[in-house]
């Protein structure tokens, strides 16, 4: 027991010591719970309710912690240590503290130091979140589809910020193969070049990406090297009678895929929307037009448009549920598909102080390339949405959509897909 005390109070002077070196300790994180009723996504059949056939109802709750811990370590150098915990589903078996303690991953865990030879040149060095998930070209962070994942990058991100412009340089590695093992090099790599204004338009910011992956291999023809040239303008106009935005990004892929194989992708996203306040409460609406292109197999090159990491979901069970196994259906990013999606929110000023929000969505869905003689449309969707926000950092949410499908996935199935979704979303 005298050991123990002595161990316990040691402990509490050296931690006590190491803390009173470091600054502006701060804790956040969130928690996010999410329940899905989710039927026909896989087979867009209804079940048969006399053999049990076809049955393919996802119902679940599934919660996502992430939990962080940021402080400046010394003058001019920051830390954070991000982790969370997404693995359990609502009526599994219940886990001991190992038991949560294998199931706990490290998203983040870097440095930041300020200020590196010159004034304003900022190093942020280790495993981070990168990019944002509308970028189209590059994201790496939290994702909004139902299993509640979380991506991170190694990287190093160098940033300098001028007053007419900001550049940023991040170099990163995806896969590390086993080091020291012939034949050689066969790791997955990145590197990322981004410039931006905010002086070229009014109220406007101008973005110019460029994205390089390499896929190593000993033999230097086999290399596989994606590249990503992105544009990126996002910008409102004040008029009388509200707000009008608009946004265009643009990409192409370049680089080789292996020998004499080319990548051409492009993928291409127009925006406009209208906000405004009336007396009656606020409305936002929101068209948006999404082309990524398609192989057409007439040539060895590759045309199918590639993006690194996008969240970009179309829709609550197209972007988020539907699993078909089918490629360039459903899911993240816009390959070989075209949307067309009208979004409109509204918040009643007369109900509840404003805290609630009604929203519908309506999405199109094609392929942009097809085989001589197939069919193009995907199907469509619609989707209502409440939600309620208790405070800022508090919000419930209810959704239901239903997906219906169109000619092209007549041969899967010609029943509609739906769900019912509930979610409650705290950040501290």
């Amino acid at each position: 027991m005298k050991k123990l005390i002595a161990l316990i109070a040691i402990l509490s002077l050296f931690f006590s010591f190491a803390l009173s070196e470091i600054k502006n300790i701060k804790i956040d994180g969130s928690l996010e719970t999410l329940s899905i009723n989710l039927d026909n996504s896989t087979d867009l059949k209804k079940t048969n309710k006399d053999t049990g056939t076809n049955d393919d109802l996802v119902n679940q709750t599934k919660s996502r912690l992430m939990l962080s811990l940021s402080a400046n370590l010394t003058e001019k150098v920051a830390g954070k240590i991000l982790v969370y915990k997404n693995n359990r589903l609502w009526g599994t078996l219940e886990e001991n503290v190992n038991g949560v303690l294998g199931t706990l991953n490290i998203a983040n865990a870097y440095v930041t130091v300020e200020d590196v030879v010159l004034d304003g040149l900022k190093l942020t060095v280790g495993r981070q979140f990168i990019g944002n998930p509308k970028d189209l070209l590059l994201y790496y962070g939290p994702l909004s589809d139902y299993k509640l994942n979380v991506s991170a990058l190694d990287a190093l991100k160098v940033e300098y910020v001028a007053k007419l412009f900001s550049v940023g340089l991040v170099t990163g590695k995806i896969i590390e193969t086993t080091p020291w093992t012939p034949p050689g090099n066969k790791d997955t790599d990145i590197i990322a070049l981004i410039g931006e204004t905010d002086k070229l338009i009014p109220r406007g910011l101008v973005s110019l990406m460029y994205v390089n992956m390499i896929r190593n291999s000993p033999i230097k023809d086999n290399v596989d090297s994606i590249q990503v040239l992105g544009l990126n303008l996002k910008s409102s106009i004040l008029v009388i009678e509200g707000l009008i935005t608009y946004k265009l990004l643009y990409a192409m892929n370049m680089g080789q895929k292996q020998k004499d194989v080319n990548y051409k992708g492009t993928g291409l996203v127009l925006g406009v929307g209208y906000e405004n306040d009336l007396e009656v409460g606020k409305i936002n609406i929101k068209l948006e037009y999404a082309s990524g292109s398609g192989d057409d197999l007439s040539t060895k090159d590759n045309e199918d448009f590639v993006s690194f990491g996008n969240d970009y979901r179309y829709g609550e069970i197209y972007g988020k549920g539907l699993n078909l196994g089918i490629s360039n259906v459903g899911g993240a990013g816009i390959k070989n598909q075209t949307i067309v999606a009208l979004e409109v929110d509204f918040v009643p000023s007369a109900i509840l102080d404003g805290k609630l929000s009604l929203g519908l969505g309506r999405y199109l869905f094609d392929f942009t390339k097809v085989s001589s003689g197939q069919e193009k449309n995907l199907g469509n969707e619609t989707d209502v949405k409440v939600k309620y926000s208790l405070t800022d950092n508090v919000g419930l949410g209810l959704t239901y959509g239903i997906f219906i499908p169109g000619p092209a996935l007549e041969s899967k199935g010609e029943d509609a897909a739906n769900v019912l979704a509930m979610n409650l979303s705290v950040k501290f």
